[in-house]
């Protein structure tokens, strides 16, 4: 997602938000996966940890890196329900 002249008059916290229900989307997929195959339970758990990293990296003023970390979570999101 682009930002448009619309989306730069949502607050700043609301994109903020939504990219964290993009984060803990993927979480819980990975949750999930970690069910299906338990043999890569640690590695699921270290992905899990990278993504809660990523996004408390990720500056709550900053909209460009908050929609670029949103925008790298959805694709990593579609690419996981895509296996």
């Amino acid at each position: 997602m682009t930002l448009t002249s619309s989306a730069t008059r949502i607050p700043t916290v609301v994109l903020y938000d939504i990219m964290h229900e993009a984060a803990t989307r993927v979480r819980g997929t990975l949750v999930a996966l970690q069910d299906q195959h338990p043999e890569n339970a640690d590695s699921y758990r270290q992905q899990r940890l990278a993504i809660a990293d990523l996004v408390n990296a990720v500056d709550a003023d900053d909209r460009a890196a908050i929609q670029r970390t949103t925008d790298e979570l959805r694709a990593e999101f579609d690419k996981l329900n895509a296996a």
